[in-house]
């Protein structure tokens, strides 16, 4: 989804990436791809420094820890004894564009994306070095739609709420019809985008003798982005900085036996700000108005890792050993503005909020914590025709401490607190052994076959950093019900500094917790398949992929307040977020690939992918989604649905054609005729869950959908057409909301829809691109190229209104974008 990556069905936070075999996930709290929102363009390294991608994944080597999943290794390019390098412009245009499929206009739009490489010989045979960098310019004005704040609720609010009106300034007016009574109407216009990143990275490799390597590289990014919002007065703006620095030490003791130390160390400081945040206006929302919110966010941290390996081939047996010793630092700063919750526009009158949730100014903590695990890998050839591959590794994970012994866990959801050194019990019990194998039932069938089961440690993100406090009796969030506002004497727009101080003087306990026995997360993994050679270029291959994901992330609402009263359990506590290893998830997917070798000026791929994805939960490692919360903490079982990454059917085809005009030509013919290539991808797939929720009726409250089955519903019968231009993709009548009870703060029950049981759009583009490349001699190429991303224009329809007491309900709120082009051109020597 640009931010990371889900393989197998698995959580998209459950692989790992590095780069030359190192780690290089640039978000120290947990892996991805990317900086922490995705905020930087460049992920890992320039790819005008990438040699090479593996990808692992099914039953991998014992030698990858912390996946479940698999790992994404970009191995980069080394200096040679010839100077070689590169330069590189790719450039966008909006006039170049087709237009917006909303706004029916293009898009203002420049973008510069440059750089280059070279590498070469320090000391020739001996000592070589490799450096790129790449730029990125992005300046757009992005346009925009969805429900906004009516004129109606915006004059009914500022009369019974005078201070609301500085919150109402932030939104843009509707440029929809509008309806007396609607909370909320249309909008469509433009605000500004921008990105800008700056990345480096230089490789050094050692040749000291034929047995002795040394390879060294450092990395550096420095992204920015302005992002904006359907709040026009609210951007949020990134700003980072992310360091990597890795060194390989290759030792070969004998023809059978090599070692090989590494070394990693990734940095990353993200600060993240709204503009809403900087004026300390509290959000008011509820009953279908729509929302935002508003924070200061400080991110910085760091890993570091060392690990060990050696390898022996000994007969039919590749034999390989080591331990990884790893330890990481995060600190933060974070506050947000509160948010206001209302159920009706008599409670707006009164000012009777149904509740509220409070951020509270926490200082800059620091939590650390270490990893230790050693494995052992051993790949047999057993005959001719059977490989077995055998793996075993062990983990362990620390529990994590705060620089001044800030972790305040309880016992209990209600119970004391324990020791700041002892959050949680230690996990020791992380043994992942792994086997599979291959059979060749003749020159050109292979069977492949394995199971296997992969541990990952819970990332610092997911729980240990909502547990820190400034002090044991110093809440740093709270989310009251309207009795206990009431009790405190607390309305809009009071602000966290006062709410904080009314909070900790009646001893309400708000703060998330984490049961003190939770595990580690894993998988249990299984698949099978068989590959086939068809022709000397052309292989096909259909397997039989699965998974179950246990003990993965729970962290419902806790303390909720009661349907019918509108009390809390425990009247001492506000609602708060309770973690514990209870969610899990089910994979199972028949998939299948076509794949031909470049011969004959040709190569293609085709995949096919059909899966089914369920969980309880999000079927992830990281923390909330509110959303997805069960409407009844008794029943989880009721809260099963498809995970929120699950695709049922995917397909892509990817080609790339060599003309073959000018081949057999020479000189200027050549040079004309000659170099001209036709490549692009084609992709299919169906929709993503759409999670219909309704607002201001409880955490994860659902409506009722009015159908003869459940099942039914799944299938899409419920979706109109997208005809005549009204974007309407559900319908309306086949949902009703769940009536509020007298105190008209929460629903008076579940909802009978089914968890992410109703999937959006599916979506279908291709991406195509025309080259030329001038060949002038061995050592000096000038290609020039022109891409389109979506050539055929075709409209994918993507964000979808799912809060049924909007008046926009099921109505299409944003859309991917529309043909792009972009020309690009490159010289290497």
């Amino acid at each position: 989804d640009g931010n990371t990556i889900s393989l197998n069905g698995l959580p998209p936070r459950g692989f790992t990436f590095s780069v030359d075999g190192v780690d290089a996930a640039p978000d120290p709290e947990f892996p991805s791809l990317s900086l922490y929102q995705n905020f930087n363009l460049i992920k890992g390294v320039s790819m005008d420094a990438v040699q090479e991608v593996e990808t692992s994944k099914n039953i991998f080597s014992a030698e990858i820890y912390h996946a479940v999943s698999g790992n994404v290794n970009l191995i980069t390019k080394s200096g040679t004894n010839e100077f070689h390098g590169s330069l590189f412009e790719n450039y966008q245009a909006g006039g170049l564009n087709a237009n917006n499929h909303l706004v029916a206009r293009k898009s203002p739009l420049v973008m510069h994306q440059f750089g280059g490489s070279i590498g070469g010989p320090i000391i020739r045979d001996k000592l070589f070095f490799f450096t790129a960098f790449e730029g990125y310019r992005r300046n757009e004005a992005q346009a925009l739609s969805g429900q906004v704040p009516s004129r109606w609720i915006r004059e009914q609010a500022t009369a019974a709420i005078p201070e609301s009106a500085a919150y109402w300034d932030f939104w843009p007016l509707p440029t929809g019809p509008e309806q007396p009574g609607n909370v909320d109407a249309s909008f469509v216009g433009t605000d500004s985008l921008k990105f800008e990143d700056e990345h480096t990275s230089t490789r050094a490799d050692w040749h000291i003798n034929s047995n002795n390597f040394i390879q060294g590289r450092f990395t550096w990014g420095n992204p920015y982005r302005r992002q904006p919002r359907l709040i026009i007065g609210n951007g949020r703006v990134h700003d980072g900085m992310n360091v990597n620095i890795s060194s390989t030490y290759t030792r070969v003791w004998s023809p059978t036996v090599t070692s090989e130390t590494r070394f990693g160390y990734n940095r990353a400081d993200v600060d993240r700000i709204d503009q809403i945040w900087e004026q300390g206006i509290p959000v008011l929302t509820g009953f279908g108005i729509p929302s935002t919110g508003g924070e200061l966010f400080t991110k910085k941290g760091s890993t570091s890792t060392i690990d060990q390996s050696f390898a022996k081939i000994a007969g039919k047996h590749s034999l390989k050993v080591g331990g990884v010793l790893r330890w990481g630092f995060s600190r933060r700063i974070n506050e947000e503005v509160p948010i206001y919750e209302y159920s009706s526009l008599a409670d707006i009158n009164a000012n009777q909020p149904a509740s509220a949730r409070f951020i509270f100014p926490l200082e800059e903590f620091e939590i650390s914590r270490w990893f230790g695990g050693f494995f052992v890998q051993d790949d047999i050839r057993m005959t001719q025709r059977l490989t077995v591959n055998l793996g075993l590794r062990w983990d362990y994970s620390a529990v994590p401490r705060e620089r001044d012994d800030r972790l305040f866990n309880r016992q209990s959801p209600y119970g004391p607190y324990l020791p700041a050194d002892e959050a949680w019990n230690a996990a020791y019990s992380m043994w992942s052994p792994r086997a599979s194998a291959a059979y060749s039932l003749n020159d050109k069938t292979v069977v492949r076959f394995g199971a296997g089961i992969f541990y990952i440690p819970f990332n610092l993100f997911s729980g240990p950093v909502e547990i820190v406090k400034n002090g044991l009796s110093v809440p740093t969030e709270a989310t009251l019900s309207q009795d206990q506002l009431g009790g405190l004497g607390v309305t809009y727009p009071d602000g966290n500094e006062s709410v904080r101080s009314a909070v900790q003087a009646s001893n309400i306990i708000g703060d998330s917790i984490i049961d003190p026995n939770w595990e580690n997360s894993y998988s249990i993994q299984w698949n099978f398949g068989i590959q086939r050679q068809l022709t000397e270029s052309l292989a096909w291959e259909v397997s039989y992929v699965a998974n179950r994901g246990l003990k993965l992330i729970y962290s419902p609402d806790w303390n909720r307040q009661d349907r019918v009263t509108g009390l809390r359990e425990n009247a001492g506590y506000s609602q708060f977020r309770f973690y514990q290893s209870a969610d899990a998830s089910s994979y199972h997917s028949l998939q299948s690939s076509l794949k031909k070798r470049f011969a004959k000026g040709l190569l293609f791929n085709w995949n096919y992918t059909y899966a089914s994805n369920t969980s309880f939960f999000r079927g992830n490692y990281e923390c909330c989604g509110a959303n997805e919360n069960p409407q009844d903490l008794n029943d989880m079982f009721a809260n099963k649905g498809a995970t929120p990454y699950h695709i049922r059917h995917r397909t892509t085809i990817d080609w790339l054609y060599e003309l073959p005009f000018g081949q057999n030509s020479t000189g200027a013919t050549r040079m004309i005729l000659g170099g001209w290539q036709i490549s692009g991808v084609w992709e299919a797939r169906s929709g993503l869950p759409l999670l219909i929720r309704q607002s201001t009726g409880g955490p994860g409250q659902r409506p009722d959908i009015i159908a003869s089955s459940h099942e039914a519903a799944a299938f899409d019968n419920y979706s109109e057409p997208l005809t005549n231009g009204t974007y309407q993709y559900l319908d309306r009548a086949a949902f009703a909301p769940i009536a509020l009870n007298d105190s008209r703060t929460r629903a008076v029950r579940a909802g009978n829809l089914s968890r992410n049981a109703i999937y959006g759009p599916g979506r279908w583009g291709v991406d195509l691109a025309l080259s030329k490349s001038f060949i002038f001699n061995e050592r000096h190429r000038l290609r020039f190229q022109a891409e389109w991303f979506n050539a055929t224009n075709h409209t994918n329809f993507s964000g979808i209104q799912t809060d049924v007491l909007s008046s926009a309900f099921g109505r299409v709120t944003s859309t991917e974008p529309g043909r792009v082009t972009q020309l690009s051109v490159r010289y290497e020597f």
